[in-house]
């Protein structure tokens, strides 16, 4: 079956069921109760279609290797901590190992997703870059090197703000268009033109994925900031033109109030 290319302007965009049917999910990849969160939404909201901001070599090369590096991280963090006269029970327990111990697992964003698929029937679709993924994959040696975990924990590491954040997202989610968004400006700023590139992947793999599949109550999880309307940089979001009242954060309350109404009268089918 042949489909057309990505679609550029707003009026086919509206005129797609799958893509009005949409909803985005925001979320802290690093969130500690993102597991359960993610469960918990998925089997309330009952997509049929889950799209993922993962990519298939990023699943793959942790699917194969993250047993082997996960004890090559608690090898050198132990060795460190022996070098630093440091109880190795807290240097595992330092903000930034545990950080790096979640970045090496498969994300629970898929762990669930797989979890409910397997239960619902349900289809996951992968939809990010894999040249992207490769390029953050190739800085793994360096962030697990010897000498970057000794200086990790000769620091104090950073809070685990994931809280914080979720509300940094509600802000800036919040903001109006109009004003120029001190919230969206402020993350945009931190992109760069790498990040169009990725946008146009998941936006063309997510529009592609829809049409091809036609579900009737597609999801997408993935991170908080796609969910930007986007004014400087493109986001997933302003590509597929999905409207304010389709972005939601994981943490919040998915009550039958919470939901837009047409996902609503999907999930009562």
């Amino acid at each position: 079956m042949v489909f057309r290319g990505f679609p550029l302007s707003t009026s086919e965009v509206e005129s797609s069921d799958p893509l009005n049917g949409l909803l985005l999910v925001g979320c802290d990849h690093g969130d500690p109760m993102g597991l359960g969160r993610a469960l918990g939404l998925l089997h309330r909201l009952q997509p049929d279609v889950v799209l993922l901001e993962l990519s298939p070599y990023a699943r793959s090369f942790r699917a194969r290797r993250q047993g082997q590096l996960l004890k090559a991280l608690t090898h050198r963090v132990s060795h460190a901590a022996r070098a630093l006269s440091m109880a190795p029970r807290l240097a595992h327990r330092h903000p930034e190992v545990v950080r790096i111990r979640r970045q090496i697992c498969l994300p629970y964003e898929y762990r669930a997703a797989r979890k409910y698929a397997s239960s619902r029937g349900a289809r996951i679709v992968l939809c990010d870059s894999s040249a992207f993924s490769g390029r953050c994959l190739a800085s793994w040696p360096e962030m697990l090197s010897w000498e970057n975990l000794l200086s990790i924990l000769s620091g104090p590491g950073r809070r685990d703000g994931h809280e914080d954040g979720y509300s940094r997202a509600r802000r800036a989610l919040g903001e109006p268009l109009e004003e120029g968004g001190i919230w969206t400006r402020s993350v945009e700023d931190r992109w760069g033109p790498w990040w169009d590139r990725r946008e146009r992947h998941l936006a063309r793999t997510a529009w592609t994925a829809l049409h091809i599949l036609q579900p009737r109550s597609p999801l997408y999880l993935g991170g908080w900031q796609h969910l930007l309307p986007g004014r400087r940089r493109s986001t997933l979001r302003g590509l597929l033109c999905i409207p304010s009242g389709r972005c939601l954060l994981l943490p919040d309350d998915f009550s039958s109030k919470s939901i837009p109404a047409q996902m609503s009268a999907e999930q009562s089918r």
